[in-house]
């Protein structure tokens, strides 16, 4: 008889909490993104073994959550689950401020999750903690409250299935938003290829999403141009005005002999600034990896006032980060001699840009070679490789920009996401650490890549920027 009488008292908090973890712990084990946004927060933070940690913290959060309301190993699950709550309190959501709690809705293909504030697992502490000091009776369930308990899991958990299946069969519900004119208009998010003149220069683009929306202005790196963001612009397009230029001398755009145009990088700043202008983006948050971080930094140093956030990946403003790999370009700087230039050559050839894609990858033959095929195409048109010497040689005036820079770094404080591959031998992760000595609203990602992060970790990538976007930016198109 006493098994048949129920004390519902703690019932309801078990509900609570042990959901709660249970809707936490759901994405982290069986969401390709919800997994990859955690596995890059704790690679960002340095855990150690963070892809096992993931798994870990996964599996502790879903099943203890089920434990708890079932009243299975509740001592334990309870200590285990406070454990996890202070040491993410510690490590995360202290150093993101004070928000309470922050939905950031859906994201085009699955579910972009949120980041509550620190006062959330604090609840959940005190709850776990009432558990316990409360004694033997709120620690066990009898047998009834437990088929109830249980019961109750499933109608949820079914009916969590049945509405995701419902979203995934309407096109209205999949974007979060009711059908409206942004909708069904025909190419809103097709990427579209434009060619723009710019001082004299035909400057190709390519360009995506509602052109109301908070731009995105992606800066390319060496060897290659905006093919470098194929796949990155549409997986920000629903939400954002996504812009990426090639330089003159790269991708698409005009290739100006070096007798008929200076190749440096304030003429390249030069020209990208006057390209803004060109399509009327008065506001912008930059992308910017290698050569893209002297251009994008020119720019933002000129017109502080319409950079809204900086997103830097592999992308060099720090003297730490020019490592023995710049030695021969260093000397190149010194002296600009024939030999010094010529010992240059083999950076252009096939095997160096295959190189960079492939070096530092997790796994090197899922890169495809499409990449370093495209961009070897235009390395080798005549008369190329003197302009990517020229540029070789200029690059030697961007450590002296250093410390303005990062005057205008701790002057304006951009919010910045560092999305860094920290396998990367030409910019080592020795250049990532140093900007959080002047950003204070940095979030920092060492991501187990490298050079072009993009082609192993875009989806990690373009979670993490939707994220930090949605909380730094401008409201996006409806």
């Amino acid at each position: 008889m006493t098994d048949a009488r129920i004390n519902w008292a703690p019932v309801p908090l078990r509900i609570i909490i042990g959901f709660g973890f249970m809707y936490h712990g759901w994405p982290k084990l069986f969401s390709t993104e919800g997994h990859a946004m955690f596995l890059g927060m704790l690679q960002g933070i340095g855990v150690p073994g963070a892809e096992v940690m993931a798994w870990l913290v996964g599996a502790l959060e879903l099943l203890g959550g089920a434990a708890l309301m079932l009243g299975a190993f509740t001592p334990i699950v309870s200590a285990l689950l406070i454990g996890n709550m202070a040491v993410a309190i510690l490590t995360v959501h202290l150093p993101n401020g004070f928000n309470f709690i922050h939905i950031t809705g859906m994201a085009e293909g699955g579910p972009q999750f949120g980041m509550p504030g620190y006062e959330v697992p604090l609840l959940y502490i005190a709850g776990l903690a009432a558990l316990l000091l409360r004694g033997p009776g709120y620690l066990s369930l009898n047998l009834r409250a437990k088929r109830s308990t249980a019961a109750l899991i499933a109608a949820v958990l079914g009916a969590t299935l049945l509405a995701n299946e419902a979203r995934a069969q309407s096109p209205a519900e999949n974007t979060g938003v009711e059908v409206s004119t942004r909708e069904i208009r025909p190419n809103a998010m097709a990427i579209r290829y434009s060619t723009v003149e710019v001082d004299g220069l035909d400057i190709f683009y390519r360009e995506a999403g509602p052109v109301d929306a908070p731009t995105v202005l992606l800066l390319h790196g060496f060897p290659t141009s905006s093919h470098m963001f194929r796949n990155l612009i549409p997986a920000l397009a629903d939400q954002y005005h996504v812009v990426a230029p090639d330089y003159p001398g790269f991708g698409n755009s005009s290739m100006p002999s070096v007798d008929e145009f200076e190749y440096t990088f304030d003429r390249l700043a030069d020209v990208i600034e006057a390209f803004t202008d060109e399509l009327g983006l008065t506001s912008y948050s930059l992308y910017v990896m290698d050569y893209g971080a002297p251009v994008g930094f020119r720019l933002a140093v000129r017109r502080p006032e319409r950079v809204e956030a900086l997103i830097v990946q592999n992308g060099n403003a720090y003297v730490e980060g020019l490592l023995e790999f710049w030695d021969p370009i260093k000397a190149y700087w010194n002296e600009r001699s024939t030999e010094n230039g010529d010992a240059l050559r083999g950076l252009l050839d096939i095997g160096a840009t295959k190189w960079q894609y492939t070096h530092g990858t997790r796994n090197p033959e899922a890169m495809s070679p499409d990449g370093w095929n495209i961009d070897q195409r235009f390395l080798d048109r005549p008369g190329n490789q003197e302009i990517m010497l020229a540029l070789f040689y200029d690059y030697g005036s961007n450590p002296g920009r250093y410390p303005v820079w990062q005057a205008y770094f701790r002057e304006f404080q951009p919010p910045t996401l560092i999305v860094w591959g920290k396998n990367d031998h030409i910019f080592p992760a020795d250049g990532a650490y140093p900007y959080r000595r002047d950003l204070e609203n940095v979030e920092f990602h060492l991501l187990d890549t490298g050079h072009f992060a993009l082609e192993e970790d875009g989806d990690v990538i373009a979670s993490l920027m939707r994220d930090f976007l949605a909380r730094h930016v401008g409201k996006t198109a409806q």
